[in-house]
């Protein structure tokens, strides 16, 4: 068969017609090729109902909408023109100048005297012969009086000085013989042995168990023949047993001479005084001892002058002349009648001026611009589910919804179930006539 055959050319034709190839040729080059979202009618549509519904958005604050105000518009340059007038700076800035431009003489007795009190009253002028004397300069010798008097102070004070004398006498005394030689070292031996305990009884003990008596006393012999009898040739000795009356006076005499002799009599004076508190603090050593450092403490010498305690009388010619003076120079008591008579005006409550200042800051100010949205604030409100916002934001919603869209497509869904055959539904039978279209076999069975 021909190529140019006139079926040929209308299989070709059926062909290109059934082909599934061109039937998804216009899919085929969409593939792979990204698409935004954003910026859809679907998607702005979405947004705006969002914002329609929104709560946050409802009930956000006024002053979080953006505002552009326009500088040069009438309003605002009559804002400014009416600021000018309210402002009290400007308003007293000519009578401050007018009010300071005045001329005096410098000679007058009062300037005098007011230069004359702040030449007492300068730390300048105070400190000028002191910052001269720093500018010249000084030169200070190792002989000054100064230095000779700090020099006898500290010599005065020096510890070392104190025992200067004390050190060269101390080993000029190694040369004596003896100590009876040196009139300090037997003082001190004599004042030491007059201190001793031992010293003081050493001639009782010596004297104590020395005495005479006479061989051929009767009672010294009758003790022999006693002593003879009681004891094996003097191998025992026993004890006396004699009896005496207690007032004779030997007894008495002994009693006294023990009493004397007795060391808890010698120390009876102490014994009382033992565990008795004693406060070193206000004695006469120690006041002496503090003293006496106060006098040596390097601390103390070289202390400021303005650490030392001192009260100035309030009532002296002087300081009451001092605090006239300073009245007198400071410049807020100078000013303060002035300033008292300055202030002192009683302006018309109904001048235009003040009239048009009252509107104009009702006009900027920022409690009327909110106070219609205060008080709706306060009174509340009431919003009911048939509200047109709520009815609006729900079409919109349904408008855009996706199970709104496919609604009327699920309710046909299943209702060609109860159909004969085939031929009884459109639908059914056009798919089926144009899959029979679309067979291979179909096309060579014929």
């Amino acid at each position: 068969m021909p190529a140019e055959d006139m079926k040929v050319k209308w299989a070709k034709k059926a062909y290109g017609l059934q082909s599934e190839l061109r039937y998804k040729a216009d899919l085929s080059w969409m593939k792979g090729v990204g698409w935004m979202t954003e910026g859809s009618l679907d998607v702005q549509q979405a947004k705006k109902a969002g914002d329609l519904v929104s709560e946050k958005k409802y009930r956000q604050k006024a002053d979080a909408l953006r505002f552009t105000s326009v500088a040069d518009s009438p309003q605002i340059k009559q804002a400014k023109k009416s600021q000018e007038l309210q402002s009290d700076l400007t308003y007293k800035s000519s009578g401050e100048e007018l009010l300071h431009h005045y001329t005096i003489n410098k000679d007058e007795p009062v300037f005098k005297q007011a230069r004359a009190n702040a030449a007492n009253l300068s730390a300048i002028k105070y400190k000028s012969s002191w910052e001269k004397q720093k500018e010249k300069g000084f030169e200070l010798r190792l002989d000054a009086l100064s230095f000779l008097t700090a020099k006898a102070k500290r010599d005065l004070a020096s510890e070392v000085k104190y025992k200067e004398d004390y050190e060269k006498t101390k080993g000029k005394l190694i040369g004596v013989t003896g100590v009876k030689g040196d009139s300090q070292m037997a003082h001190s031996l004599q004042m030491s042995k007059t201190q001793s305990d031992l010293e003081y009884k050493r001639g009782y003990e010596d004297a104590k168990t020395h005495f005479h008596v006479s061989m051929d006393m009767m009672d010294m012999v009758h003790a022999k023949k006693a002593q003879n009898l009681a004891t094996s040739q003097g191998y025992k000795t026993s004890f006396h047993h004699y009896s005496i009356l207690p007032t004779d006076m030997k007894v008495e005499w002994a009693r006294r001479a023990y009493g004397l002799q007795s060391d808890n009599l010698y120390r009876a004076d102490l014994n009382w005084m033992k565990g008795v508190g004693w406060v070193a603090a206000g004695s006469l050593t120690l006041e002496q001892a503090k003293k006496a450092g106060e006098l040596i403490s390097e601390k103390k010498y070289r202390q400021h002058p303005y650490a030392l305690k001192f009260t100035s009388i309030k009532d002296t010619p002087e300081m009451i002349q001092a605090r006239v003076s300073y009245n007198q120079a400071v410049d807020s008591k100078y000013k303060e009648h002035g300033e008292s008579l300055k202030h002192h005006y009683t302006p018309t409550a109904d001048l235009p001026e003040l009239v048009q200042a009252k509107l104009n800051a009702c006009n900027i100010s920022e409690t009327r611009y909110k106070e219609s949205w205060t008080k709706l604030k306060d009174g509340g409100y009431k919003l009911k589910l048939d509200a047109i916002p709520f009815q609006a934001a729900k079409a919109s919603g349904e408008i855009v919804s996706d199970y709104k869209y496919k609604e009327a497509f699920e309710r046909m869904r299943g209702q060609g179930s109860s159909v004969r055959g085939l031929e009884g539904d459109i639908n059914i039978a056009h798919s089926v006539h144009a899959a029979s279209l679309q067979s291979n076999l179909h096309y060579k069975k014929g």
